[in-house]
């Protein structure tokens, strides 16, 4: 027991030898000589290493700012005057009406005065109106901060209005030879704004007569005018001097021959032959069958759009000379188709002035026989007292003679002496008829 107490005491004692070994010193011989000092440093021989931190970099020198240069002193552009708020005092006529390029239009107060703030300066055009007043207009230059307008508007004259109803479509109404207007029948054309005072109205249209007159325009007042136009159904006509002339050609066909001498007092013949115009006035004025045809027909009482001038067809015989019947009565000369004599001497003599020739063939007065030339009158002929019966197209019967025929703007004196022949009571898509008027000395 002793000895397990001595060999546990020996064991704790090493323990704490251990324990303490670092804080006690030993000699040689194993003995403990107490506590450790610390010992000072040795100085070195050697020269000692030493290190040294470099300087932080030293911080720019900032340059003083220069003093601000002097504001130059510039012009102001109109058109970056935006910040400057230009401004336009107008002072014009009370209850007008401002107009100026970039805005909104806006009305003057009762004293007519008007401000406006503009977004940019420099011209602008202005125009101010006002019921009863002349408009004025104008340019204003906007380079000050504020602008002054004073423009009063000059008062209109006292003015009337007229009121125009013409019997006609398509007629041109001129007034004081600036004012152009259309006509539309049966429907008023109003004008306005006319000056008090004599006013010249003029009304043309294709085909009929023109009307011209004054009318008296007071201020205030309007007037109603209704205009009838005439037509004008004496058509253009070339003179054609009595004269003794070859009749016939001897080297044409049988019935061209015998040439011969015929004398033929004077006489007018017209220059085209009767358009489809000019034939609409007798249809409208008779109530005679419009022409009409298997390739060409009339509406109603109206000719093709754009066919007034050309010559009218698909008439008969019976119906050119109900035409010149007619013509005769409205106008006071004696109309009638020409006999074959007076057609072939006027294609010979005038018929380069003619206006139109060589698209039909054209009615005349006469009786068709291939034998008249022989036994004919050599004064002022007018063919056989009837017609030989002739056959064509299946029909067979007596005929009047036509002249003329398609063939285009060539010369027409090579074939003034061709013949050939229609039934009277028949139409044709190539026939229409050309008119003499007689003149004093003329046979009836």
């Amino acid at each position: 027991m002793a000895d397990r107490l001595m060999k546990s005491n020996r064991w704790i004692l090493c323990c704490l030898a251990l324990a303490v070994a670092p804080l006690m010193a030993q000699n040689p011989t194993g003995r403990i000589l107490g506590p450790v000092k610390p010992q000072p440093a040795k100085e070195s021989t050697s020269t000692p290493k030493t290190t040294t931190k470099k300087p932080a970099p030293a911080a720019p020198r900032r340059r003083p700012k220069a003093p601000p240069a002097p504001a130059k002193r510039t012009r102001i552009e109109p058109a970056a005057a935006a910040s400057n708020g230009f401004r336009l005092m107008l002072l014009t006529t009370p209850g007008s009406l401002v107009e100026i390029e970039g805005l909104a239009p806006q009305g003057t107060g009762a004293d007519g005065r008007l401000a406006l703030s503009l977004l940019a300066g420099g011209r602008r055009q202005v125009r101010i109106s006002a019921p009863g007043y002349e408009a004025w207009e104008g340019v204003v230059e906007l380079e000050q901060p504020v602008t002054r307008l004073t423009r009063p508007l000059i008062k209109k004259p006292a003015t009337g209005q007229l009121e125009i109803v013409v019997n006609e479509s398509g007629a041109e109404l001129l007034i004081d030879g600036s004012i152009r207007l259309r006509s539309v029948r049966g429907y008023p054309i109003s004008v306005s704004g006319l000056s008090q005072g004599r006013r010249q109205i003029t009304v043309t249209r294709d085909g009929y007569e023109p009307w011209q007159s004054t009318v008296e325009i007071g201020a205030g007042q309007s007037r109603q005018l209704k205009i009838e136009l005439r037509p004008r159904l004496n058509p253009a006509m070339i003179k054609v001097p009595a004269a003794t002339f070859l009749r016939g050609d001897d080297r044409g066909v049988r019935d061209q021959r015998p040439a011969h001498e015929v004398s033929l007092s004077s006489f007018e013949i017209s220059r085209r032959e009767v358009t489809n115009q000019l034939y609409k006035f007798f249809i409208d004025a008779t109530g005679r069958v419009a022409p009409n045809g298997i390739t060409y027909g009339w509406s109603g009482n109206n000719f093709p759009p754009e066919q007034g001038d050309r010559p009218v067809v698909y008439v008969s015989w019976e119906d050119a000379v109900a035409f010149c019947q007619w013509l005769s009565s409205q106008t006071g000369h004696r109309y009638r188709l020409p006999t074959e004599a007076e057609w072939e001497h006027a294609a010979r003599v005038v018929g380069s002035e003619y206006e139109s020739v060589g698209s039909i063939w054209e009615w005349c007065l006469d009786w068709y026989d291939p034998q008249a030339y022989r036994a004919a009158p050599r004064v002022n002929p007018r063919g056989p007292a009837e017609g030989r019966k002739v056959r064509l197209l299946g029909l067979e019967g007596p005929a009047r003679v036509v002249r003329g025929g398609g063939f285009g703007r060539a010369n027409l004196a090579p074939r003034a002496g061709q013949r050939s022949f229609f039934f009277p009571d028949r139409t044709r898509f190539d026939l229409g008829f050309r008119i003499v008027r007689e003149t004093e000395e003329a046979p009836r």
